[in-house]
């Protein structure tokens, strides 16, 4: 008795060195998973554990030394709400699954998973959870005890723990002073830390059980013959064997006759009391009758020293047909055959007198004899009952929960707060104060139903599929047609008809406990355009304004009625410039903003979900401020005879900064030409201002246009008054020329005064016989065939003509070549993008079919067309050719004016022939060959890695690096419209450009002194601007000059010839140190 008496005291010291702790909360837990419907429960001491069919537990009631298992510990952690239990894997919470069995104990948690292992967890104080003190006597989450073999059944006692293992023996670990663990030993702080085997002597161990339950300070056993042994402490008379001799080996428990228990089917214990379940459905018990949980004729208050039959109380015979048993701390439930349940012993807290109905009765008396507990669902049976301290759980046939007794511990559950109750209440797995309704807020049209859904959750607000709770819905402004039913998925419905617009409150209980309300509008009438109102403000705006127009759209429906709800999605379009989305700033009310950057009337429409919605408004756009980037002033024509008579017409129209014509008139601008006389300026419209120009006197008129405050509208333009031509003629009288070669003419108009012109691209040029030779329009001629033909050229009303000779002789075209981005303008600043580049130049080849003169031989032949394998020849002619050609072998060198250069190339490897064993000196050269000759020659130039981003443009996969190289470099610039034209011949003048920024690169200095002959060509009026400077250059060191009839040719096709004889003669200088 005195070693009982410490072990409640040590119990009351653990507990009451806890009450003020706070506890704390585990974070990063997973979700509880799937369908949830209740397998078991187990509820001994003040918590409750239920097992759900997905293998998963949850769990409510007292927590304050962790035994909910919900990651958190402490007495202000207890819940009336079930939880998961967690367990920690790789140090985040996950939910305990796989489970088939559990057990809930005073201060602790067990249960058993489908592979057999034990899981504890809660306060680990006397070893219980099967594992030495590691530094706390704490465990919030599932934690497994190890040493046991396959487990099948287990048992939480108040201090120690028990398990079946499947092959019938019993293993136990925790408190042992009275020997309950039952391994032959016992003593004062004798405490067996990990799972031990149960002996059955000295010698053997246990075997052959098929039930136990740890009581408190004992273990009790079913044998598989039926007879029941025990073991542990004996002070009470609990292990039936008629002494009060505490044991540490299992004994029988013996009839007053001292003969074997038989016929024993299972057994329960409460605190110091013990109740046996016989296989002919009747109750033995023995042991304390404090409260008269004995249920026989002991009398209360005494001790029964020997198994009596718990009795009825009507017959006062033996009572019978019990199927299932379940001993507490001082009552007692038992299951009859017929699904009822039946409890007796104490009703209020033990020791202390409290009223707490654990009996479930109605009323707070204590009973000796098994009463019914009737208020439960009469058309459902018991399936389980479980007794906790002072509390009682039942489980029935339909899925429900119902718990009575006390609530100090919030062990009812359900989220229950009452101190207790004293008959069965429905309790919830789901948080009451968590359900929510997945739709409220906007509702039904008034007289439609409308389907309330309210959804159960669980404690952190996420949904739960619990089906058994009793719902019901109320609705204040409306009415619940028909009753409240579970749809599945946690989920209860009901319809609700409301007959007015106008919010309805909806309120709802779960097995009597209110939720949150759900807030209900009916709606009004659909939307309906004729009571509807589309405005914009303001009406009229400036194109470009700050300040947006915000259109409005108030929505009404049939009887005039504001929404009271979402229009739907509305979107606003309109016949000038752009509308912001629309946004709804109250029901049925829609605000966007209007821009335009154009002028006019804006006509302003709706749509209602994809629908047109019949509501307009107009807006109306004024131009901006006149803007001179925007506007023009032009001339027509841009050049005009200086004879005071023949005029341009002269006009400016202005436009805003968006491109807009004016919509009102400026007011008086001034016109203003340097040279000759403007007549009147007129407005001929808004914005748009005409005059005449003309003069008697030649030369470049700069024409300007200006407000009167000195403003200028728009860029200044140039004409150009040329003079009065007396004749025109060509700078030779005859061209001689060979087949296949080509060469500029120039024709040269003169005024009275011997002042002369090159007007070539202007005049009409024409050859009589075309099969001898053709003229591009900028004066190239080509000779196709030997003989003679006339050159006739017209301009205005004056004409001329000029001798064309074909030979087939070569002739020497002189000793340099020419090049550079773009002939005829200047590269890559001029010439359009999509025309040709100017004399001399090929039209801009298609992506894709770049010219390489690598398939065709003869004088003057362009470029070819590659084959579809891009990575041949780099350079048509190049070193990479595979097999080389040596130059004594091509058949078209020997004695041509460039031999010495192409050899000289060939052996240095800059350059070779191509496989039909010609050198083709005469074909014109790309500029993309060019560029990778001049590499070859002297790069690369480029002081970085050069950029080799993709772009638009099609570039030879051959030349990239190079072209890369020389547009990083300077040396290539492009056109204006951004693109290179690599298979574009390359022109002399374009050729020279390049060939001088490459110079300027090697660090030639310039400029060179000496004597250029350019002045001295015959065509030197026929050098682009944008190439004179690089073509005096070159020829003042030598390194071109003009051909046998002193012809520069600046717009010719550069070829082969003459590109190596070029790159030679600078090979030299730069060798020389100059």
């Amino acid at each position: 008795m005195q070693r009982k008496i410490w072990h409640i005291c040590l119990i009351v010291l653990l507990l009451a060195s806890q009450m003020g702790t706070t506890g704390h909360a585990d974070t990063g837990k997973a979700g509880l998973p799937g369908e949830t419907n209740i397998v078991s429960i187990s509820s001994k001491g003040y918590h409750t554990l239920a097992l759900l069919d997905n293998g998963t537990v949850l769990s409510w009631g007292s927590n304050m030394v962790g035994q909910l298992g919900n990651g958190k510990q402490g007495s202000n952690f207890s819940t009336s709400f079930a939880q998961p239990v967690y367990e920690k894997v790789n140090g985040e919470l996950k939910v305990l699954a796989n489970i088939v069995a559990v057990e809930a104990s005073l201060q602790y948690s067990l249960a058993l998973s489908a592979d057999g292992t034990v899981y504890g967890w809660g306060l680990n104080a006397s070893n219980k959870l099967g594992r030495p003190f590691e530094g706390t006597y704490y465990y919030p989450t599932a934690i497994p005890i190890a040493g046991l073999p396959p487990i099948e059944q287990i048992s939480a006692g108040v201090t120690h723990a028990a398990a079946l293992a499947k092959d019938g023996t019993v293993w136990a670990w925790g408190d042992n002073q009275s020997g309950a663990v039952g391994n032959g030993n016992n003593g004062p702080l004798e405490y067996v830390e990990r799972p031990v085997q149960v002996k059955k002597n000295a010698s053997e161990f246990l075997t052959g059980i098929k039930q136990i339950h740890a009581g408190n300070w004992f273990t009790m056993a079913v044998t598989e013959n039926g007879e029941l042994l025990g073991w542990g402490y004996n002070g009470t008379y609990q292990l039936g064997d008629l002494t009060t001799n505490s044991r540490s080996y299992p004994v029988h428990a013996l009839d007053k006759n001292k003969n074997p228990l038989n016929g024993i089917k299972k057994v329960s214990t409460g605190n110091d009391y013990t109740l046996a379940l016989k296989e002919d459905g009747t109750l033995l018990s023995w042991g304390v009758n404090g409260y008269g949980q004995l249920g026989s004729d002991t009398l209360q208050g005494t001790y029964s020293n020997y198994p009596k039959p718990v009795l009825d109380k009507a017959s006062g015979d033996a009572f019978g047909h019990v199927v299932d048993i379940s001993a507490g701390i001082a009552h007692v439930a038992a299951i009859r055959e017929d699904g009822s349940v039946w409890t007796w012993g104490g009703n209020t807290i033990w020791g202390s007198g409290d009223i707490t109905g654990q009996l479930g009765r109605g009323d707070d008396r204590l009973e000796e004899r098994p009463g019914r507990v009737t208020r439960l669902p009469g058309n459902a049976k018991v399936l389980q009952a479980e007794t906790g301290g002072h509390h009682t759980v039942i489980m029935l046939d339909n899925g429900t929960l119902w718990s009575m007794g006390s609530n100090r511990e919030k062990q009812l559950g359900g989220g229950y707060k009452m101190d207790s109750a004293i008959e069965p209440n429905q309790l919830s797995l789901s948080h009451y104060d968590k359900a929510y309704w997945p739709k409220q807020g906007i509702g039904p049209v008034m007289g439609q139903p409308y389907r309330l859904t309210l959804q159960l959750a669980g404690h952190e607000g996420q949904p739960v599929s619990f089906g058994t709770d009793v719902v019901d819905m109320q609705a204040v402004g409306a009415t619940i047609v028909g009753p409240v039913s579970y749809v599945g998925e946690g989920r209860y419905a009901a319809d609700m008809l409301a007959d007015s617009p106008g919010p309805v409150q909806v309120t709802a209980r779960i097995n009597g406990l209110e939720v949150p309300a759900a807030q209900i509008v009916v709606l009004s009438g659909e939307p309906h355009p004729a009571q509807s109102e589309l405005t914009a403000t303001p009406s009229m705006s400036v194109v470009g304004s700050a300040d947006p127009v915000v259109l409005r759209l108030q929505i009404r429906d049939a009887d005039g009625n504001e929404l009271n709800r979402s229009g739907g999605k509305a979107a606003f379009t309109s016949s000038l410039g752009t509308v912001s989305e629309p946004v709804e700033t109250s029901y049925g009310v829609y605000e966007a903003e209007l821009r335009s950057d154009t002028a006019g009337i804006a006509n302003i429409g709706v749509t209602l979900d994809g629908k047109p919605f019949d509501v307009s408004a107009k807006v109306s756009f004024r131009a901006g401020t006149p803007n001179r980037a925007y506007s023009t002033l032009t001339a027509n024509p841009k050049i005009v005879v200086a004879d005071g008579k023949q005029s341009t017409e002269i006009k400016l129209h202005i436009k805003d900064v968006h491109g807009n014509d004016l919509d009102d008139y400026l007011g008086p601008i001034e016109l203003i030409s340097s040279l000759g006389q403007m007549t009147t300026v007129t407005e001929s419209t808004y914005g748009v201002y005409e005059s005449t120009l003309v003069s008697n006197q030649p030369g470049i008129a700069t024409i300007s246009a200006s407000s009167l405050e000195g403003l200028l509208l728009a860029d200044p333009i140039t004409v150009e008054f040329e003079l009065f031509i007396q004749g025109i003629s060509f700078n030779k009288q005859q061209y001689e020329l060979e087949r296949g070669s080509s060469l500029q003419a120039s024709l040269i108009a003169a005024d009275e005064h011997g002042n002369s012109r090159n007007i070539t691209s202007n005049s009409k040029l024409t050859i009589e016989d075309e099969t001898i030779a053709t003229i591009s329009p900028e004066g190239l001629i080509t000779g196709k065939g030997k003989g003679q033909t006339v050159l006739n050229a017209v301009y205005g009303t004056h004409s001329t003509s000029a001798v064309i000779k074909v030979t087939d002789k070569d002739v020497d075209p002189g000793p340099a070549p020419n090049p550079d981005p773009g002939s005829g303008s200047n590269p890559g600043t001029v010439t359009e993008p999509e025309s040709n580049s100017g004399s001399g130049s090929n039209p801009i080849p298609t992506p894709g079919t770049d010219k390489k003169p690598d398939s065709e031989s003869g004088k003057g032949d362009k470029p070819a067309v590659p084959p579809a394998i891009e990575d041949q020849d780099p350079v048509p002619g190049s070193g990479d050719d595979g097999e080389r050609i040596e130059t004594v072998k091509f058949s078209d060198v020997k004695g041509h004016w460039a031999e010495d250069a192409i050899m000289k190339a060939v052996k240095a490897a800059k350059i070779s022939g191509y496989p039909d064993k010609t050198f083709r000196p005469n074909s014109y050269i790309t500029r993309a060959e060019f560029v990778v000759l001049l590499n070859r020659w002297f790069g690369p130039f480029a002081s970085v890695e050069a950029d080799r981003s993709d772009t638009s443009e099609y570039w030879p996969n051959w030349s990239k690096d190079a072209i890369s190289d020389a547009m990083q470099a300077g040396i290539l610039k492009g056109y204006k419209d951004g693109t290179i034209r690599p298979n574009q011949s390359v022109t002399r003048g374009e050729l020279a450009v390049m060939l001088q920024r490459a110079m300027k690169l090697a660090g030639v200095p310039l400029p060179v002194e000496g004597n250029s002959s350019l002045s001295a060509s015959l065509d030197h009026a026929l050098v682009p601007a944008w190439s004179r400077e690089a073509m005096m250059e070159l020829s003042a060191r030598g390194l071109i000059q003009g051909d046998s009839q002193s012809n520069l040719r600046p717009g010719n096709p550069a070829t082969r010839a003459e590109t190596v004889v070029l790159l030679t003669r600078l090979e030299a200088i730069l060798e020389q140190g100059n």
